[in-house]
């Protein structure tokens, strides 16, 4: 009980941090606004949220000892997605990779049999390089660009981290049929709104 209250306390400390959160994408000012900016980042993108949440989801109901290492995985991906966007982001369709994989993600969570065990390391990877891809800050100084750059790297790895970690505690202490049929249920519709996003991304449609 004590682990999950402090879960919880981890998720209401993260909403009350976003609950000021400017309409900008990216903070003009330099010094820790543009930290805070680019911490918030991946939850001002509804298609970021949707793949952070299915992410999570998958590794807190499917990976217990090895998470960590996802988690490092992510970690390294991220970074080297932030650092590639500038050159990589332009010539590749970032958002319906990014809106395709979560698709793919919901229907891994739909999935009643465990798959193999490199597999969530990998997933783990492309999402976190998918997020950095898509988290590229806009021009400006170059400290400016480093601080919103670092703030993004670390809002997607903490999201990721305790947005797992939440749904493993979750998992391991309601874990019943009736929260099995709830988590396929919550797969079902990451996949489905996933495959609509893309449908409209695909169409031009915003």
């Amino acid at each position: 009980m004590r682990s999950l209250q402090s879960e919880l306390r981890w998720c209401a400390g993260l909403a009350l941090l976003a609950w000021p959160a400017a309409a900008l994408a990216h903070s003009p000012y330099p010094g820790i606004r543009g930290f805070y900016v680019g911490v918030l980042h991946p939850l001002t993108t509804p298609a970021h949220v949707l793949l952070i949440v299915a992410i999570s989801v998958l590794l807190g109901t499917r990976v217990t000892d090895k998470r960590m290492r996802c988690l490092g995985v992510l970690f390294a991906a991220t970074a080297c997605g932030l650092l590639l966007a500038f050159l990589l982001a332009p010539l590749l369709p970032t958002q319906s990779l990014l809106l395709l994989l979560t698709t793919a993600l919901g229907l891994m969570i739909v999935l009643p049999r465990e798959m193999p065990a490199w597999l969530y390391p990998a997933l783990t990877g492309a999402s976190g390089f998918l997020l950095g891809l898509e988290s590229i800050p806009e021009p400006g100084p170059v400290l400016d660009v480093f601080i919103t750059t670092f703030g993004s790297l670390a809002g997607i790895h903490y999201l990721i981290m305790y947005g797992s970690r939440f749904a493993g505690t979750a998992w391991q202490r309601w874990q019943s049929p009736v929260s099995s049929i709830a988590v396929r249920v919550a797969g079902s519709w990451i996949s489905a709104i996933g495959c609509l996003m893309l449908a409209f991304a695909l169409a031009g449609i915003t």
